[in-house]
């Protein structure tokens, strides 16, 4: 079913809750390095591909694979070859937004010497140093300063563990349009 140049394969992908069939025989390929969306309005079944790739909800039938691993059976090798950024990402607010992409690529194994360039270029790309450091005291530049109106810091923490598989924001009211320009090359270089 997988290729070596096959980042996900889904075969006859089910899943039900209760008497509600959300994903009904799903045949599904993305070639390694592509950008790939699942659109539609909301409960449209989006979401539940994503949980279920990323090992987070069980199949109730077919066949996924994700970076060449099957999720049912070699769950631990799928989440250990790919980032997960969710709609919602967990950013501790204790933590400048530096500090929260070198945690993020510390759990990912990178190395302090790897883990600062790709944090840093990161942050440049998206238009986020200014989340990023300290300005004076400490507490006023914490990620709590990223507010709704403000561009998001979640979906840059997902590509630091590998690569990424999640919902990202498309361009939002806020969000800089050099980050958004910007957003698909990174992603494919993560």
């Amino acid at each position: 079913m997988t290729t070596k140049t096959s980042a996900i394969e889904v075969a006859g992908l089910r899943k039900a809750y209760g008497d509600l069939e959300v994903i009904a025989g799903v045949d599904l390929s993305v070639p390694a390095g592509t950008v790939y969306a699942l659109l539609g309005p909301n409960g449209a079944g989006k979401t539940t591909p994503v949980r279920i790739l990323s090992t987070l909800l069980p199949a109730d039938g077919g066949r996924a694979r994700v970076a060449g691993y099957d999720v049912r059976r070699e769950a631990e090798r799928v989440r250990a070859s790919i980032g997960v950024s969710g709609q919602f990402s967990a950013v501790d607010e204790l933590l400048t937004g530096r500090e929260n992409l070198r945690l993020m690529a510390d759990l990912g194994h990178l190395g302090r010497r790897r883990a600062e360039g790709v944090v840093g270029r990161l942050l440049e790309r998206f238009d986020l140093v200014g989340a990023a450091e300290p300005c004076g005291r400490r507490i006023w530049m914490r990620c709590s300063w990223l507010s709704p109106a403000a561009p998001p810091l979640g979906p840059l923490l997902g590509p630091l563990l590998g690569p990424l598989l999640g919902p990202l924001p498309g361009p939002l009211p806020g969000r800089p349009l050099r980050g958004c320009r910007h957003e698909r090359p990174v992603l494919r270089r993560a």
